[in-house]
């Protein structure tokens, strides 16, 4: 995807979004959605970070705080997520679980 397809896309409100799953993420409860997000229809001190592929087999390999290739995803987190590598992105392969609390749960705390 080129840049200029990334910005015709659609962003959407979290409000607008039914398919919720809840992960955690670096030990940080979060919701994840295929969608991409709009920042500024968040709550305050509510955080998103796009996770990227790798582009071949591995759907979640690193998160960013904006992805315009290789796009999984986007997480929505009550807290930071402190980023490495020059502050633009960081590793998560084996950092994050699919299966941790109920939707409910982690929906009042993340939304």
């Amino acid at each position: 995807m080129n840049a200029l397809n990334y910005y015709s896309m659609r962003l959407y409100n979290p409000n607008e979004i039914r398919d919720w799953q809840e992960i955690e993420i670096f030990g940080i409860p979060a919701l994840f959605t295929n969608y991409r997000i709009d920042r500024s229809s968040l709550p305050e001190r509510r955080f998103a970070f796009d996770i990227r592929g790798n582009g071949g087999n591995i759907d979640f390999a690193a998160v960013e705080h904006t992805v315009i290739a290789d796009y999984t995803g986007t997480v929505v987190t009550a807290q930071p997520i402190k980023m490495t590598k020059g502050g633009r992105w960081r590793n998560i392969l084996g950092n994050y679980n699919f299966e941790v609390r109920t939707k409910k749960d982690v929906r009042r705390r993340v939304l």
